[in-house]
């Protein structure tokens, strides 16, 4: 069995395929410059288990007769490419396929329902092409699936209740679509199971020795996503993804390593969708949810104050949307909360002063005319509506140093009178003397 890893490598219009002796098992070419139909290039490599040719310009099609060719296919990792067609119905035959990542390419079309066959995959990236339909909901007969990544497509309809029937799922993101109705109060979270290491040693114990790098893009509509350093350097990474960035700003990390239980998901992302209704309070009891981003869509109602319950949440980004009433005063005690943001809603009342909420720059509660407290003004708006009697007992030390102040001003007010008398009084006499003399 051979295994070929190449790096800053190009050729011209066509490869040629291994011939026997050898055995081919594994192909790693990413970040080169092929230009080539790779698949197709490769038809002849039966014995083939794990492909990645990502990071190129290689175009062509996802070949009907891809699985039939390797039948071996565990890994297919073919991002950042320039692939067109179709999502072929056959790629349901590739029952060895644990990871299929094809994000960041041209395909069209619809998400064939026949990859709920695909019981051992893991791991499926479709996100930023030019997909349409509905989200099958066969998806949810995914057993094993832990990373679901369907975002910047044209995808409709809802989100499958179905979805709620994937045990292992961890990470899902279906943001930037056109999605509709509500938002899922049960995703993933069917399933006892036993205390692991969080999604990167998840993803590390299938690729080998590879690190996984969340990567969010600022100001961009849904192109966040993981990327797996396998076969690539950081720094050949780096540059690839201020490509795809063009004018957007981003920022990189490794994927935290935590305890979880898998009772829940660790990242749920919805944003940039048509979603409407309220935020169910039941997503509290994904007790192990690091990000939660439903911004960027038309939810309305209050911020439900079991939010407060997720103890582990880390991003939670509520911008953009229609939510009304008061920042809930739970949400101070999220002691891992570090990127926080309910900008541009409706929210009124007084910012509660304590805890994490105190640390936030004014960028994450802007946009909400009804708001009031550091780090926006202390002045309460007129049209803020009369502060309920716990708001009124949360206020307290904001009124006692304003009222502190009033001695200070009656003083200081008192004296500046009392000179200004003293003073023309001591003119009026000065000009009386004057005239007799």
């Amino acid at each position: 069995m051979v295994s070929y890893r190449l790096s800053k490598f190009s050729t011209p219009a066509t490869t040629g395929s291994p011939s026997p002796p050898f055995k081919l098992t594994s192909l790693l070419l990413p970040n080169n410059k092929l230009g080539v139909r790779v698949l197709d290039s490769l038809a002849n490599c039966t014995s083939l288990e794990m492909l990645d040719f990502s990071f190129n310009n290689a175009t062509g099609e996802i070949p009907d007769r891809l699985c039939e060719n390797h039948p071996q296919l565990q890994h297919l990792l073919a991002w950042v490419n320039k692939l067109q067609g179709i999502v072929p119905p056959a790629l349901g035959n590739c029952t060895n396929l644990t990871i299929a990542l094809l994000s960041y390419n041209n395909l069209h079309g619809a998400i064939p329902p026949d990859i709920s066959r695909l019981q051992n995959l893991w791991w499926l990236s479709l996100s930023s092409n030019r997909l349409t339909g509905k989200i099958p909901p066969s998806l949810g007969e995914l057993q094993t699936i832990v990373v679901l990544q369907l975002g910047n497509n044209s995808l409709e309809g809802g989100v499958p209740l179905e979805l709620s029937k994937c045990k292992n799922l961890v990470m899902l993101d279906l943001s930037a679509n056109q999605l509709t109705g509500t938002v899922p109060s049960r995703v993933g979270r069917d399933y006892t199971g036993e205390m692991v290491l969080g999604l990167a040693p998840v993803v590390a114990s299938s690729l080998g020795n590879c690190k996984i790098l969340e990567v969010q893009f600022s100001k961009c509509r849904g192109r966040d996503g993981l990327f797996a350093l396998q076969g690539l350097r950081l720094e050949d990474l780096e540059q690839r993804v201020s490509e795809l960035a063009t004018e957007c700003v981003w920022s990189m990390q490794y994927l935290p390593l935590f305890k979880v239980e898998l009772t829940s998901l660790i990242v749920l992302t919805l944003s940039y969708n048509n979603l409407t209704g309220g935020i169910p309070g039941e997503l509290s009891s994904m007790q192990n949810l690091y990000k939660l981003d439903l911004a960027h869509n038309f939810l309305a109602g209050p911020i439900p104050e079991s939010v407060g319950q997720l103890k582990n949440i880390q991003v939670l980004d509520l911008s953009e949307n229609f939510l009304s009433g008061r920042i809930p005063d739970s949400i101070s005690g999220l002691t891992f909360l570090f990127n926080f943001n309910v900008s541009y809603n409706r929210l009124s009342g007084m910012i509660p002063q304590k805890g994490q909420l105190t640390t936030f720059q004014s960028s994450s509660f802007e946009g909400n005319p009804g708001l009031y407290g550091f780090p926006l003004s202390n002045i309460r708006p007129q049209d803020s509506p009369a502060l309920s009697v716990e708001e009124h007992h949360s206020d307290d030390g904001y009124r006692e140093e304003l009222l502190a102040g009033v001695p200070c001003f009656i003083i200081s007010f008192l004296v500046a009178t009392t000179a200004t008398i003293l003073l023309t009084r001591a003119r009026q006499v000065q000009k009386v003397l004057g005239l007799r003399r």
